[in-house]
């Protein structure tokens, strides 16, 4: 008998895994969601263009689903029915969270994002992101609602006439070659129209702040004109230099 109401309860789990037909849609099943077919682990990820990609590992789909349970089985003739997408990379879902420093863009979009506070800075062109210290590696690809999710900040870009030097935006964090020493850029309290270095007294502070300790620009100068004003954490006045 307990054996029987085992069976029952596993069975009717089953049931409510397996997606039912959406009728009136082009696409076979729900969108945006996971599925898999029973008895193979590749879990697939349906866009709402209905195309899928597969999930590559476990961290990926947490940023999409906050739990297993939202896996819906598929049979492999419907699986069959949506086709791969054109690009099979997925990209960083919903869920995430980018840190402080972060450079971002979303595959509907070729526009590049710095990532500062709840803000969003665009990176006009491939010459400023070079000019800029940014390294190619540092861009994440991610999920368009995770770029919506902020408000525009100022623009990362040169003037028209391309004669003004570059400056990288506020609160990036930047160091000087062969240096072990991190500033943050941040706005003059008595002249926004200023930027100035603030010393980062140590590592468990940049954590405190939510940066990516991998996201700091290496400035190429000989040398940083710096006059500490006080100790570590005060505001070192300076012009922030052209990195190139």
């Amino acid at each position: 008998c307990m054996k029987y109401i085992v069976t029952c309860i596993i069975f009717v789990s089953t049931l409510l895994l397996i997606e039912a037909p959406v009728f009136g849609s082009s696409c076979p099943v729900r969108t945006q969601r996971a599925y898999k077919q029973p008895d193979i682990g590749t879990v697939w990820y349906v866009t709402k263009q209905c195309t899928r990609k597969p999930f590559t590992n476990q961290s990926m789909y947490f940023t999409y689903f906050d739990f297993w349970g939202s896996i819906r089985l598929i049979s492999e003739k419907t699986l069959a029915t949506i086709p791969l997408d054109a690009v099979r990379e997925i990209p960083l879902g919903p869920k995430h969270a980018p840190k402080r420093g972060s450079v971002i863009k979303s595959q509907e979009d070729a526009k590049v994002y710095f990532i500062s506070g709840n803000k969003k800075h665009w990176i006009t062109s491939e010459e400023v992101f070079v000019r800029m210290g940014f390294d190619w590696d540092w861009v994440e690809s991610v999920h368009e609602n995770v770029v919506a999710n902020y408000t525009e900040g100022e623009l990362v870009t040169v003037t028209p006439n391309n004669q003004e030097p570059l400056a990288q935006p506020y609160y990036a964090l930047v160091k000087e070659k062969n240096s072990s020493e991190v500033y943050r850029i941040e706005p003059d309290k008595r002249d926004p129209r200023k930027k100035v270095l603030r010393k980062i007294k140590n590592e468990e502070l940049l954590n405190t702040l939510q940066y990516r300790l991998d996201r700091i620009i290496e400035i190429h100068s000989e040398k940083l004109p710096l006059h500490v004003e006080g100790a570590d954490g005060e505001v070192i006045s300076t012009t922030i230099i052209n990195p190139f």
